[in-house]
């Protein structure tokens, strides 16, 4: 999956420092999911249109470098704000760049989404955390409980009120994702979303409410969404999504009793019972959804 970087390794620890000239630069923008960086196709060719379905790519990319900024924007310096290193590459973000009229020459402002197929992985999995940390603290400016404006905390990764001493910390949502399997235990149901810009076959997910143990998300989601109960609900595995700022848990389940599919055309354009046999090619395991409907392929 897109975390897997060994022998990589992303070092989340707050440890800052002064940037370095081989250090990397993640600038996003605010009008959209998208990254200042160079996307280059596998001829080498800089990519002329968004990688798809249709278009499956695997693409290149290559970030700003400090020196990047040393050299053609010095007066942005200031801004960068240290997230993690990679191995031993710093990874900082532009703290200002969320205008797409900032120019860096050579790169171009493009879509996150690269960031699920992008090569190196590491970084993509850099950029994809680093989107993460952008939206925190893009939209934690203020104190929720007195108002006053928040000053990032010197010694961890949380913003801190001075006027109340309130501290707020990164925002992680909990969220599950369901390979419901038949009673044979050779059809998975597979779904589309209704209203999202990801058009893609998906498992049953959502997100984990007040008071609720996983597991109870797993029955009410699937009650919810296609109006099955289930049993045996069994953990496989998580994955940090930063795109969506979730943490991401991944459950099977078998369905218990009648199972006529009753679908929930507010959350789902699609969804069906498919056979293994049927499943066919995935363009990618980056995800963890398509990684369990790639291992009940393989393996129901």
């Amino acid at each position: 999956m897109l975390q897997d970087i060994a022998p990589h390794h992303l070092h989340i620890e707050y440890t800052p420092a002064e940037p370095q000239e081989d250090d990397l630069v993640f600038a996003f923008s605010d009008k959209g999911k998208k990254a200042l960086l160079r996307a280059f196709d596998d001829t080498g060719r800089l990519l002329d249109r968004p990688v798809t379905d249709e278009y499956p790519v695997i693409p290149k990319l290559l970030f700003p470098r400090v020196l990047d900024y040393r050299s053609q924007l010095p007066d942005r310096l200031d801004g960068l704000r240290f997230l993690f290193r990679v191995d031993e590459t710093a990874v900082f973000l532009d703290t200002g760049a969320y205008d797409e009229s900032m120019a860096l020459p050579g790169y171009t402002w493009l879509s996150t989404r690269l960031f699920r197929r992008g090569l190196p992985q590491e970084f993509s999995f850099a950029g994809a955390t680093a989107w993460h940390l952008s939206e925190w603290y893009r939209t934690t400016r203020f104190c929720g409980r007195c108002g006053a404006p928040l000053k990032p905390d010197l010694k961890e990764r949380a913003m801190r009120c001075p006027s109340c001493s309130n501290i707020i910390y990164p925002r992680i949502n909990p969220a599950v994702i369901i390979g419901i399997r038949s009673a044979d235990g050779e059809r998975i149901i597979l779904s589309r979303y209704a209203d999202r810009p990801y058009k893609g076959r998906a498992l049953i997910a959502g997100y984990c409410e007040i008071g609720e143990t996983v597991e109870e998300t797993v029955a009410r989601e699937v009650m919810e969404e296609v109006g099955l109960h289930v049993k045996d609900i069994t953990y496989y595995r998580s994955q940090p999504w930063g795109f969506d700022s979730a943490l991401l848990m991944g459950f099977y389940c078998t369905v218990d009793g009648d199972e006529a599919i009753k679908r929930d055309p507010g959350e789902l354009a699609e969804a069906w019972w498919c056979p293994r046999s049927e499943i066919g090619d995935l363009i990618g395991t980056s995800s963890l959804t398509n990684e369990m409907i790639a291992r009940f392929r393989d393996n129901g």
